[in-house]
């Protein structure tokens, strides 16, 4: 009771939609069977009884042949649109909150009809979370912690003001 569960992925090719032969000095039929297959997989929970909600998620992504398409990037003409950077294989992101109704704790049941949840959160993600053949910590600035407390206030169930008070770790 008050538990939901939630599992869904995509997948799908990103790197022949625009390959052209004047984006690069390099030769496009060199590039011909790269893909870059995104896939992307994601679970979610929440929690929801007793005054307690906690709720969290995790993504993850990986896309193929993201040495391939890095190479393609790091030589494409000058005047591209596109600047030449490394592309990461894999990223990351997760995140949990946990929080408590104190007005559940009132006997009053006008009292009961709001909500206000004081509440704690973490989250992690990093859009660079493996690479291949670079340097170590070449993008280590992608991977982030951070962290927040805060109050939610339903002063009806459809309607919530939101005050989140973030702090780095």
């Amino acid at each position: 009771k008050g538990l939901r569960l939630s599992l869904s992925g995509y997948c799908g090719n990103s790197f022949r939609n625009t390959l052209s032969k004047s984006n690069s000095e390099l030769d496009a039929s060199a590039y011909k069977d790269v893909k870059g297959t995104g896939s992307i997989g994601s679970f979610d929970f929440a929690y929801k009884d007793y005054g307690l909600i906690i709720r969290g998620s995790a993504t993850y992504g990986h896309l193929s042949d993201a040495e391939a398409i890095t190479q393609y990037n790091i030589a494409m003409r000058k005047g591209s649109v596109s600047s030449k950077q490394w592309v990461a294989s894999n990223a990351l992101a997760a995140g949990v909150e946990i929080g408590y109704d104190f007005l559940s704790l009132s006997n009053n049941a006008k009292v009961n009809r709001h909500k206000l949840y004081l509440f704690g959160r973490y989250d992690y993600y990093d859009s660079m979370f493996r690479y291949d053949n670079k340097p170590t910590d070449m993008y280590s600035w992608c991977g982030r912690h951070r962290a927040a407390v805060g109050i939610n206030y339903f002063p009806i169930k459809q309607v919530g003001v939101k005050a989140e008070f973030p702090y780095g770790i």
